[in-house]
């Protein structure tokens, strides 16, 4: 007796996963969706604070280019990537972006690194993430406008961008605007400063559903392997 095929399953997987990105409001496109081994996927999302602009960025290199990539994070190639090593590839990684807040420039500070074992980097599954922040003034009420660049283009990068759900009603996002390969995206926000007042203590979320939306999107990028499986048979 002969199973489904992989092709069908990695189908009704990616139906699932972008049911699922949808509800999280993350944006995907084809270009997102076409991840091959040969790509390095680039996800950055977006979250602007009343006074604070902090950046996600996943980075998940395909199996056929992990060993480029690998070469320039293992700078001393000894096997193993040290934190002095892991903190100068992701301050590459900040330095190829460009953040402009009201059509100034600006530069995040990084703020949290988290690396993957070796292994997964090298079979194309280990996710790099990065976090960084940008502390502002209070956004004065009205429209503003955040633009977002990924000018790191080595090894067939790939681009997906999109703005986090705000947690307060006091940003509120008007709209989002990418070009074809996501590497640049426009985010135009209105602020809502709240009225002076009895100061009210509020619980600060940091996005706890992030984790799973990387997930999912690492998840998206493994469908092309999955297809590319050879059929399997069982006998009865």
């Amino acid at each position: 007796m002969t199973t489904g095929s992989s092709s069908v399953a990695a189908d009704r997987l990616q139906r699932g996963l972008l049911l699922l990105t949808a509800g999280l409001g993350v944006g995907l496109t084809p270009s997102a969706l076409a991840h091959r081994t040969d790509e390095y996927l680039h996800a950055a999302f977006v979250g602007i604070r009343p006074a604070e602009v902090e950046l996600y960025l996943s980075l998940t290199p395909g199996a056929s280019v992990a060993a480029a990539v690998l070469a320039e994070m293992d700078t001393d190639h000894d096997g193993r990537i040290s934190e002095a090593e892991q903190r100068t590839y992701a301050e590459f990684i900040l330095s190829r972006l460009r953040l402009d807040l009201d059509e100034t420039p600006k530069q995040p500070r990084l703020n949290s690194i988290r690396f993957p074992e070796m292994a997964a980097l090298q079979d194309g599954t280990g996710v790099v993430e990065l976090r960084a922040t940008l502390s502002t003034a209070p956004f004065s009420a009205g429209s503003h406008h955040l633009r977002l660049r990924n000018q790191h283009t080595n090894h067939t990068t790939v681009y997906l961008a999109n703005a986090l759900q705000p947690e307060t009603r006091e940003i509120e996002i008007l709209r989002q605007t990418r070009d074809l390969t996501q590497s640049d995206l426009l985010i135009q926000f209105a602020a809502h400063p709240l009225q002076s007042g009895p100061v009210v203590a509020r619980s600060k979320s940091k996005h706890p559903w992030l984790p799973l939306a990387v997930a999912l999107i690492l998840a998206l990028a493994l469908i092309p392997a999955l297809r590319a499986q050879p059929k399997r048979s069982s006998r009865t």
